[in-house]
């Protein structure tokens, strides 16, 4: 994402990533939700001590963000099942095209569910 100039507006990860460093990985406008590992401390960055007291201030609230995370996981899952992992295609622009595919392929799946 940094390679393409793309900032995210937040991040959701599960606690394998719940460390001080995955919090200053990210831009100080990206909200980070991370569930902190039972020995954590809260030394580390700002971004890190920031987060932590997003949790102890707001508990509900930052759960209710953390666990948006579930149905991002789930969308994924959905595309596994349906397209697989593997794009067949060796040719480059082949594989952009099915790539490209995919994606409009699961918006229109997602657009018909919610309507």
């Amino acid at each position: 994402m940094r390679e393409c100039g793309v900032e995210a507006k937040s991040v959701r990860l599960d606690q394998y990533y719940a460390g001080q460093s995955t919090a200053a990985a990210f831009g100080a406008d990206t909200a980070v939700y991370v569930i902190p590992k039972s020995n954590a401390t809260i030394r580390g960055s700002y971004a890190w001590k920031d987060m932590i007291r997003d949790l102890i201030s707001y508990p509900f609230l930052f759960l209710k963000e953390y666990f948006r995370r579930e149905q991002s996981e789930s969308v994924f899952s959905a595309d596994k099942r349906c397209d697989g992992w593997k794009i067949w295609q060796k040719r480059d622009d082949r594989i952009e095209t099915a790539t490209m595919f995919k994606g409009v392929w699961h918006n229109l799946l997602w657009l018909g569910d919610n309507t």
